[in-house]
């Protein structure tokens, strides 16, 4: 009989989405196995708001040291709070419970969780500390005791699968047991990658890069205004074709008249899909945030070789078809250079398998 495991992730999963929902997705497919019964609590849930503040100072009170406490959060808390109570304190089955959401808002399931019995495996899609202290290099010390707030809410699983390896190794520093689970797109995604890389081998002479992302993220749109500041202002700059694609970079349009910068807008995947078979390679830059790390193993499966920034690369800066700059001249040098048609990365399959495997103890455990 499969072992009930219940499930709290972040996103819904939708191949046409953003990189986190790509990450859910795979998440998904790996836990779709026939010794698991799964069940997925609900993203949000219909709460008023009186109960949210009763019950969010309750939990700040009770267990969340932070150091921009807010009414916000408050209210935040107390929802996820009342959201488990729901869902949890009746569960009778298999107490094991796999939590993908550690924003701050989220941090109190772990601890509510952790008294109601469940056992814990957190899957992060990041460490979103990470991401204030370095958009917020001014404030030390609200960063790092952001860090310590959530390191300490994290501590309550029995064990965590982090999407970069430096994150699985900083973890296990700070005492919390931790694995390197890589992101590998699941099979509809990697379907559509495949065929952008069959595309691309029709195609003598490619050209031109590509800049993609959203202006409504913050780290994509800081890095987009920085490569187009470097790339307007490069003498010569026509030899390039730029193409920049994604929800309303084409506002960025008035600022940078270039005639060799051709500014998309959210574009059709099908037109996505054309753009990333024609062009040389992607750029891309992020100042400060979490890296590319869904974006980087996609655009490899489909045959595109990456330029980008140390950020971005992260700890996929090891691949066969990434190349870091660190300088401005050094950008321009990767973009004058000819590429060969990047390998594929390799399936994490050791990672997956460390992954269920510690699962399915926890329920046999749970039944013994």
């Amino acid at each position: 009989m499969p072992a009930k495991v219940i499930c709290d992730l972040i996103y819904s999963g939708a191949m046409r989405g953003h990189g986190g929902e790509h990450r859910t997705a795979q998440i998904k497919y790996i836990l779709n196995d026939p010794d698991l019964e799964l069940e997925f609590l609900p993203i949000t849930e219909n709460i008023n708001n009186i109960s949210k503040y009763v019950f969010g100072l309750y939990a700040a009170i009770r267990h969340i040291k932070t150091p921009d406490i807010s009414w916000r959060w408050i209210r935040r808390w107390g929802g996820n709070y009342l959201r488990y109570k729901k869902h949890l304190i009746n569960n009778s089955c298999n107490k094991i419970l796999i939590i993908e959401n550690n924003r701050p808002s989220n941090l109190i399931s772990f601890y509510y969780a952790r008294a109601l019995g469940y056992r814990i495996i957190a899957v992060p899609q990041n460490i979103e500390s990470f991401e204030y202290c370095s958009k917020n290099v001014a404030k030390p010390d609200i960063s790092f005791l952001r860090l310590k707030s959530e390191l300490k809410a994290l501590k309550n699983a029995e064990s965590a699968f982090c999407i970069s390896k430096e994150e699985a190794w900083f973890l296990s520093f700070s005492g919390i047991k931790s694995f390197s689970l890589p992101y590998y797109p699941p099979p509809d995604i990697e379907k559509e990658m495949r065929s952008i890389r069959e595309n691309r081998a029709l195609v003598k002479n490619r050209e031109g890069f590509l800049i993609m992302g959203s202006v409504t993220n913050p780290y994509t749109k800081a890095g987009i205004v920085e490569l187009l500041n470097l790339l307007a202002g490069k003498p010569n700059n026509r030899s390039y074709t730029i193409h920049v694609v994604g929800n309303g970079t084409e506002q960025f349009k008035s600022n940078y008249k270039s005639e060799s910068i051709h500014f998309h807008g959210k574009v059709p995947q099908e037109r996505l899909n054309k753009l990333l078979s024609e062009i040389k390679a992607m750029i891309i830059c992020q100042p400060f945030g979490a890296g590319a790390l869904t974006r980087i193993p996609e655009m490899l499966i489909a045959g595109v070789p990456l330029i980008t920034n140390l950020i971005s690369a992260r700890s996929a800066y090891h691949y066969d078809g990434v190349y870091v700059y660190y300088t401005a001249e050094q950008l321009f040098e990767l973009m004058n250079r000819d590429f060969e048609c990047p390998r594929e990365p390799d399936y994490p399959i050791s990672e997956i398998k460390t992954f269920l495997s510690c699962i399915k103890n926890l329920t046999t455990n749970e039944n013994q």
